[in-house]
């Protein structure tokens, strides 16, 4: 037995414990630097949502806003103009400036390539040169520092700088991922041709001056895989869709132009084959078709009231407000109507920034329907939803009032929506192998209420390993109406419980007695729970707090409502302790609204 009166080891304990101490003196002084400000440690793992925040607070930084495997935890820091996100936004509204835009429009084109990192680093391969390390996706590199002052990092990388690599480095070259298209060609592989010219030339409206650029330049270049381009009806909305339905083909690059956006192209496209999703204007109305012969409509019937709802395009893109929904896709909302846009088709970048994907309404518009020729309000079974315009008459209404008396008519439209109700729970019971689980993820959309509803009996180990690895985000069921309201959701009608790989990654990554199984279960256990709370996170979001107490463990399952119309799982964690003594379920409580 070791003698504690022995000179050496005493001398050797105490050498051990000055170590220990300087360590962790290290640790804790590289933990929170004070020249990084406030830590937002909410948005751990919420790449941009990290960005947003420090955008908004103009300081501060976020420890592990990204993760990456191969290289772990990646830190945001707001900084400033020598070092981190203002240093990149002061570097890209400089180049932009030099290039011939305004304050303004460099102040908009440097946020937008901040807002492509999350991309790059999620797509990219990391690059190490000359002792450099970096991300590196198409022609834009993320670079990375592991030090601060000669110091290890705790979280390993921090952002240091973001470059696009191109032959002439006096030019702006735009990468498919950058969302905006405005006097600069942001969307060209080309120098800008006319940025001499426009600094000599007298000022013209952004919108003729937008134009003037949209035919001028390469902006306007067709996809060959789109088929014959129609060139004369480029900025002409109403007749390139005319056009396109009259043709059943090709392409009208160009036909839209929004400021906000740049050029959006008109594509025919084809229907879903057992080799393709299916795309463009074909896909549309193949979907809107079957939707209303469901609905009792022939087949010429159908037809016609397909062609009327897209004539409503037009309109939505020119008065429609936009949102970003996630990076490389758009959406544009007008009178509760939809129309998505796509920056590629596959992995092919549009030259025009913009590809109509998708046209939807949302529950309100339904719930104003008043003919049997449209939807009933509740029907939804996973593929958008439209109608046609609402401030014009129905001819197949008028035509089925002069056939039925209306008694007949109520009652065809209470047993038209009974069924959709009935078929909405039969799908929902319905149990799918792996196979079409998998299907049923790649192919439902991000976004949106035409996400498909994959159903919690679905939601297995394998299908949130799935989720995972692919990086996907799906609905997993709808939320009951009252719960929604509850938690002030949009439209409580229509509102989803979503799961995306990113929850999983952080869920998996910082609590490590949780596994795929526990995750598929989040459902479950938040309906099941012992005790639910209702707060507020730190971005005044309502947040759902769910206590499970299971043999000995507690399991605390958190889920937060978005401006999406869902409710998000947001983590999910386990110990051995009665959840009413522990200190998280305490904190939780203390900060609730109301308790069930």
């Amino acid at each position: 037995e070791p003698n504690e009166n022995n000179p050496t080891l005493k001398r050797l304990i105490e050498a051990v414990k000055d170590m220990q101490k300087e360590s962790e003196k290290g640790i804790k002084k590289l933990e929170t630097p004070s020249e990084w400000g406030h830590h937002y440690s909410e948005f751990k793992g919420d790449g941009l949502g990290a960005i947003n925040k420090l955008l908004e607070t103009k300081k501060g930084f976020v420890a592990g806003a990204f993760y990456k495997e191969g290289l772990g935890d990646i830190d945001l820091v707001w900084g400033n103009k020598d070092y981190g996100l203002e240093h990149i936004l002061k570097r890209r509204e400089k180049q932009a400036k030099n290039q011939g835009l305004n304050e303004q429009q460099a102040k908009e084109y440097a946020l937008n390539i901040a807002k492509t990192i999350p991309e790059v680093i999620e797509k990219g391969v990391k690059v190490e040169r000359n002792g450099r390390m970096a991300i590196e996706y198409k022609n834009i590199r993320v670079g990375l520092k592991d030090n601060w002052k000669g110091e290890k990092l705790p979280n390993h990388w921090v952002i240091t700088g973001y470059e696009k690599r191109s032959e002439n480095s006096e030019s702006l070259y735009t990468s498919p991922l950058i969302t905006k298209g405005e006097t600069l060609p942001l969307n060209s592989n080309e120098p800008n041709p006319t940025t001499n010219a426009l600094k000599t030339q007298e000022p013209l409206s952004e919108q003729a001056n937008a134009k003037k650029l949209l035919k001028e330049q390469h902006a306007i270049t067709p996809l060959k895989e789109f088929g014959t381009n129609y060139p004369e009806f480029a900025l002409k909305p109403k007749e390139a869709l005319e056009k396109l339905l009259q043709e059943k083909n090709g392409q009208v690059a160009g036909a839209a132009y929004r400021e906000d956006l740049g050029g959006i192209d008109f594509v025919w496209g084809t229907p879903k084959t057992k080799d393709s999703n299916g795309y463009g204007l074909a896909h549309i109305l193949e979907k809107r078709e079957k939707q209303y012969k469901r609905l009792g409509l022939t087949n010429e019937q159908a037809k016609e009231r397909t062609k009327e709802l897209l004539k409503q395009i037009p309109e939505v893109i020119e008065k429609g407000i936009k949102d970003n929904d996630y990076i490389g896709h758009a959406t544009i909302r007008h009178n509760g109507i939809e129309v998505g846009l796509s920056s590629q088709k596959g992995n092919t970048p549009l030259k025009n920034h913009y590809m109509i994907t998708s046209f939807e309404t949302d529950e309100k518009v339904l719930r104003e329907l008043k003919t049997i020729g449209t939807l009933s309000n509740n029907y939804r079974d996973g593929i958008n939803y439209s109608t046609s315009n609402l401030n014009n008459p129905n001819p197949t209404t008028n035509a089925l009032k002069t056939q039925e008396p209306l008694s007949e008519q109520a009652n065809a439209k209470k047993l038209l929506k009974l069924e959709s109700e009935k078929g909405i729970k039969a799908e929902a019971l319905k149990k799918l192998d792996f196979d079409e689980i998998k299907k049923l993820i790649d192919e439902s959309p991000r976004t949106g209420s035409s996400m498909t509803i994959l159903g919690m009996q679905n939601l297995n180990a394998e299908a949130v390993e799935y989720i995972q690895k692919n990086h996907k985000r799906i609905a997993v069921e709808k939320i009951e109406p009252s719960f929604a309201k509850d938690l002030k959701l949009k439209y409580p009608d229509d509102a989803r419980a979503v799961i995306d790989y990113q929850v999983i990654n952080h869920i998996l990554r910082e609590h490590k007695n949780l596994a795929f199984e526990d995750i598929a279960n989040y459902r479950e256990l938040s309906k099941q729970a012992n005790e639910t709370l209702k707060l507020k996170d730190n971005q005044n979001r309502p947040v759902v707090a769910s206590f499970n107490q299971i043999n000995g463990f507690f399991v605390v399952v958190e889920q937060v409502s978005n401006a999406k119309n869902e409710l998000m799982l947001k983590t999910m964690y386990k110990a051995r302790e009665n959840y009413k003594d522990s200190l998280i379920y305490k904190k939780t409580l203390a900060k609730s609204q109301n308790s069930n």
